[in-house]
């Protein structure tokens, strides 16, 4: 390992996570994976960030990006939690999201195998091993080009989506009852 990247990965490890807004400092505890998972999991974006702090000090980010006069957005709040889950990962955020979905999707095995291997419950261990136990398990019986797909797949951001404009409406959308059933479509439900 280069002396730099080995110091690098040895000081990320000791450092705690954390960030400052608004002149306070939050830290987050090293919480286990199932912790991480469930904010991941989440329907609300903020709640990756939200669901890791300490109940009373996400209250107030919460309120914050409610009041209309304060710097603190929901965006901000969705933007530090992929940075904490980045860090926490020790990958891209979308990686880590894209490995817990995976980790859901095939939980009887992971969790057998786990269980099979008497490594305890994955959801108690650190993120990043979980995320780095989860892409071993999906790549090991994996050909070089099967490999290769899951790699590309994973290495590829999201594509950002911009809100829409208030003057801006998706054909189909003029009234609410085509607005459900063009959203129900997009999904496959119609």
């Amino acid at each position: 390992m280069i002396p730099s990247r080995q110091a690098a990965w040895r000081d990320r490890r000791l450092t705690p996570l954390g960030f400052r807004l608004d002149g306070r400092e939050y830290l987050i505890p090293d919480p286990p994976a199932r912790v991480w998972v469930l904010a991941v999991l989440s329907d609300e974006e903020a709640d990756l960030l939200l669901d890791l702090l300490q109940e009373e000090e996400a209250e107030d980010l919460w309120d914050a990006a409610l009041d209309p006069d304060s710097d603190v957005t929901m965006d901000l709040l969705v933007k530090i939690g992929r940075q904490m889950l980045t860090a926490a990962s020790g990958r891209p955020w979308w990686k880590a999201q894209m490995l817990v979905a995976q980790l859901v999707e095939d939980w009887e095995y992971l969790d057998a195998r786990a269980a099979d291997r008497a490594l305890g419950d994955p959801l108690s261990w650190n993120l990043e091993r979980l995320c780095s136990w989860v892409y071993l398990r999906i790549t090991e019986h994996a050909t070089k080009e099967e490999r290769a797909r899951i790699d590309a797949r994973l290495d590829t951001p999201p594509i950002p989506t911009e809100p829409l404009g208030e003057d801006e409406v998706p054909e189909g959308w003029e009234d609410e009852a085509s607005g459900w059933e063009v959203a129900a479509a997009q999904l496959g439900h119609a």
